[in-house]
């Protein structure tokens, strides 16, 4: 079966025909903050045993044969705004089966990405590689992380599926020796990992506790956030409540869904609505201008409006800005947008107006030229380099 990127298949999707609601996420009395007495300040972290060379230019992270595709290994690609792969590596799959929640972090220089269940090693775009840190995990626990913008501290969720409703433990330790380890929370109820660090903050992203359906090689969406005190775990904002938002996240915030309505909401709490596509006799339609979020507030959208207001996808993408106006023209035709590099570079999927095709088919858009670069690695879109929320 054909597939496409998932964030813009499932705005699609989303725009064309009613969804069932999100699941909501759980209230946080629920959350048993369990932060280590000791030390609820952890001491300053260990510097980074490797020195870490400065990042030159915007890269993509693209991942194939993450979870469903046959085999025990899955690829990462390092790709430049040219579509050229700069780095590569093949790592082993989780040995839990259906884990769809993301296996790896960007920071400012360097991807972080699990090898098997328990290994975090790192790549860059200069091709260097190696271990730098191990998960301790028990049988079918899976874990998820994130690492700090500046290579210094690691955020992980151990997520244990021995049974359903899957149990979460957050903690945070030092990258490097695993020193200055703080507990900041455990829940029996809902399945939440971090995704990214703002401003000194963890990002966490929520999912429905329970076994999951339609399972694909993308990262799994969020049904909502919690930005939370990375030395306490106590609960600073919830964002996108009840509602759905999908991967990669951006530094401009989170694409927040709730059926045909849509809204941006950035990682210190400030929201504003989507405008709506329009009808051909220039009437409000009945869908969002949905698409993946620039740095800078920037939309990449292809939804469309039918004369009888349904949405779904056009042959153009159109560029919204902050201030909600869109742009006459599209930056490219015949794909669908996946997902920002930089503010000048887009990542786009043609794979739906392409016969037998397996995987997305991906390309990099300047949209200040419209100049196109096809990529020369196959699989989804999921990370940018430099990283950080």
């Amino acid at each position: 079966m054909k597939t496409v990127v998932v964030g813009i298949a499932f705005l699609i999707a989303a725009c064309s025909q009613p969804t069932a609601a999100a699941p909501t996420p759980t209230p946080a009395s629920s959350l048993q903050a369990t932060t280590t007495a000791a030390s609820p300040t952890p001491s300053p972290a260990t510097a980074s045993p490797i020195p870490i060379p400065s990042l030159t230019g915007s890269y993509a992270v693209v991942v194939k044969n993450f979870l469903v595709e046959p085999g025990t290994t899955y690829s990462l690609s390092i790709v430049d705004t040219k579509g050229r792969v700069a780095a590569s590596a093949t790592a082993r799959k989780r040995t839990v089966p259906n884990v769809q929640v993301g296996n790896l972090s960007t920071s400012n220089t360097t991807l972080y990405y699990l090898d098997g269940d328990s290994d975090v090693r790192f790549l860059r775009p200069d091709r260097s590689t190696g271990l730098v840190t191990h998960i301790a995990l028990g049988p079918h626990q899976a874990a998820a992380f994130a690492v700090s913008p500046d290579d210094l501290r690691i955020a992980v969720s151990v997520l244990d599926y021995t049974r359903y409703p899957v149990s979460t433990r957050l903690y945070v330790e030092d990258l490097h020796g695993g020193t200055n380890h703080v507990q900041l929370f455990f829940s029996t109820s809902v399945i939440e990992w971090p995704v990214g660090w703002h401003a000194g903050r963890l990002v966490l992203a929520l999912s429905g506790d329970e076994p999951p359906q339609n399972v694909g090689d993308w990262f799994a969406t969020a049904s909502g956030y919690h930005v939370v005190n990375a030395q306490t775990g106590a609960r600073l904002l919830s964002l996108c409540t009840g509602k759905e938002s999908y991967v990669p996240q951006s530094s401009g915030g989170a694409v927040c869904i709730d059926s045909q309505t849509g809204s941006l909401t950035s990682w210190d709490g400030r929201a504003r609505t989507l405008p709506f596509a329009r009808k051909p006799d220039a009437t409000s339609g009945n869908c969002s201008l949905l698409g993946p979020l620039s740095a800078t507030g920037v939309v990449a959208t292809a939804i469309v409006s039918s004369s009888q207001g349904g949405c779904g996808s056009g042959p153009g993408i159109y560029l919204v800005t902050a201030l909600g106006k869109m742009g006459s023209r599209p930056v490219t035709s015949k794909a669908l947008p996946a997902g920002w590099i930089d503010p000048t570079y887009l990542m786009v999927d043609s794979s739906l107006y392409t016969t037998n095709s397996s995987f997305p088919v991906l390309s990099i858009v300047n949209v200040s030229t419209g100049a196109s670069a096809h990529v020369q690695a196959t699989g989804y879109f999921v990370a940018v380099l430099p990283g950080g929320l």
